[in-house]
């Protein structure tokens, strides 16, 4: 299995293999709670092939809320819509009602069988990109 090259918390270089896959995923809510990230290309709950894994390279995040900021999470889970599971990212991120999507650098792994639940505190919206690579 090839690994993703990763200085600090974000991907520098991804594998070079054939079956690496690019996935668009989307927070299907602008609500406050927990709910499965949503595949751009199908509009479906996304949940990771067996025999592969999801590294999860960039978020996006949209904050709704007018002050304060909100805390972030994505979860490696076996449930849909649920903040169970292994806390595969979390940060905080500035409200004033920015409602720019700012993009950050990660490295979450999401294993097999589980699914990528985004969990935020406040209103706002999330899109994130993978990459599908086997485990």
């Amino acid at each position: 299995m090839a690994e993703p090259v990763v200085i600090g918390s974000s991907i520098k270089a991804l594998p070079a293999t054939d079956n690496a896959k690019m996935i668009g995923l989307y927070s299907p809510s602008e609500s406050a709670g927990t709910y499965t990230y949503h595949d751009s290309a199908t509009g479906a709950n996304y949940v990771v092939p067996a025999g592969k894994k999801l590294v999860i390279i960039k978020v996006y995040v949209s904050d709704g809320e007018t002050s304060g900021y909100g805390l972030g999470y994505i979860y490696d889970s076996g449930s849909l819509d649920s903040a169970t599971g292994t806390i595969a990212y979390r940060a905080a991120y500035f409200g004033e009602n920015n409602t720019n999507f700012q993009p950050i650098d990660i490295y979450a792994t999401i294993t097999a069988g589980n699914y990528p639940n985004w969990n935020y505190n406040k209103t706002g919206m999330s899109l994130a990109i993978g990459v599908e690579i086997d485990a």
